[in-house]
């Protein structure tokens, strides 16, 4: 239970990826001729397909020859399996002083972190919420899914008649510090969404696949993304973990992968040019120094009870069913402790086209299903007694995964910061 949040990717190699125009990412919703395109910010899905899709290409291998890369030691090269084995995350918005330096960090805040109304004297105030101490009532209230969360609490401001409303700027290393050590940050310290990037609006026309030309009246619109300057996207790439039966290959195939290709030849100095998203657009994606997230001590005992949150910095697709059976809800995660608060903010729903297909049925390319992701700045509040038993650290580092399958472990699903409340 405790190893499993322990994220996959160890000593990751930091990348920069700056575009060199708008850049689209769809969500999972139908869109045709008339709609208009709401740009997102890009997936983790996204990301491991562009890193994946590049690798391909540098290791010459084809999109139906990735299923059972880990176990098929035929028809290919030893490096050529270094795919299997490597994993991915982020990517996350940075602001770049210099040539290969991260100035800061940013990501949306958590969904804990409220606003409050001003003072009379018209001073900007924040608050942390926090699960309602246990013993305590709110009338009308219980757990929407007893039976198995039966501990779940409510997450309120309790500390006045104030009226609150989620904070909706950014925040850098400074206030994520804060945060994670239950401190209200400095509103100096938090940034206006539109410091960083902005929605631009753009026209087309839909061309047709016969033709190549386009369709008479056929205009379609899409809101698209376009970052400040010196505002990059950073994420981070290397070898994923692997358990003891295959570390031996694992050896082999770094070797080889270092031997025959190389990091520095995948992502040289002066970049790469790789297509990020919809539309073809492109960005440059080069190596730089990788970012040192904040770290904070260890979960405060209360009546010898151990207490941390889990913050998502990065979208999280949870797994469909329970151990014991049944449905899982969306927005539950799997057991680190005592959930005794969630706070979780609209689903994104998640779609995207598989390129590998089904080989033992033959299939070719077809979409995915869709899946409903719990988006970033979701916040989850555990508990855990203490015990000469549970001697080892509880989510040891500063930054944890709470995904659970494997794949979506490697593409960089359900990063999340550990914090104190």
């Amino acid at each position: 239970m405790l190893s499993i949040s322990k994220p996959v990717l160890q000593e990751p190699i930091g990348l920069l990826i700056e575009p060199h125009d708008t850049l689209l990412f769809r969500d999972g919703r139908p869109y045709g001729p008339t709609d208009t395109a709401h740009s997102q910010f890009p997936l983790p899905q996204t990301l491991a397909g562009m890193m994946r899709t590049h690798l391909m290409h540098s290791l010459e291998l084809s999109s139906r020859q990735i299923h059972g890369l880990r176990e098929n030691a035929n028809q290919m090269s030893l490096h050529q399996r270094a795919l299997a084995f490597i994993a991915c995350r982020g990517p996350w918005l940075v602001k770049v002083k210099g040539d290969n330096e991260i100035e800061d960090l940013f990501v949306p805040a958590p969904a804990h972190l409220c606003r409050l109304d001003k003072d009379k004297e018209e001073k900007e105030r924040s608050a942390l919420l926090q699960p309602l101490e246990n013993g305590a009532n709110l009338p009308g209230w219980q757990s929407p899914i007893p039976e198995r969360q039966k501990h779940l609490r409510p997450v309120i401001y309790t500390k006045g008649p104030e009226r609150v409303e989620p904070e909706t700027r950014w925040l850098g290393k400074e206030a994520i510090t804060s945060v994670l050590q239950a401190k209200v940050p400095n509103p100096d310290s938090l940034v206006e969404p539109e410091q960083l990037f902005a929605w631009e609006n753009r026209t087309g026309v839909t061309i047709s696949p016969d033709t190549s030309a386009g369709e008479d009246s056929l205009l379609y619109s899409s809101s698209q993304l376009r970052f400040a300057k010196n505002v990059a996207l950073y994420a981070e790439i290397g070898w994923e973990t692997v358990d003891e039966a295959h570390s031996d290959t694992s050896e082999e195939i770094r070797a080889a992968f270092e031997r025959e290709i190389g990091w520095n030849r995948l992502f040289p100095e002066t970049g790469v040019l790789l297509p990020f998203g919809g539309e073809a657009r492109r960005t440059s994606v080069r190596k730089i120094g990788t970012f040192a997230w904040p770290v904070v001590a260890q979960a405060p005992k209360t009546d010898a009870t151990e207490r941390a949150f889990t913050w998502l910095i990065s979208p999280l697709v949870n797994h469909q069913h329970t151990r014991t059976g049944g449905q899982r809800e969306p927005w539950e995660p799997m057991s680190l402790g005592k959930l005794v608060g969630a706070v979780c903010p609209r689903y994104l729903p998640v779609s995207g086209w598989d390129l590998a297909g089904d080989e033992r049925n033959n299939r070719r390319s077809r979409p995915r299903s869709t899946r409903y992701a719990v988006p970033t700045g979701a916040v989850y509040f555990w508990e855990r007694r203490g015990n000469a038993e549970q001697n080892t650290d509880w989510l040891a580092g500063s930054l944890v995964q709470l995904a659970e399958r494997p794949k979506d472990r490697a593409n960089g699903w359900g990063m999340a910061l550990k914090g104190v409340w």
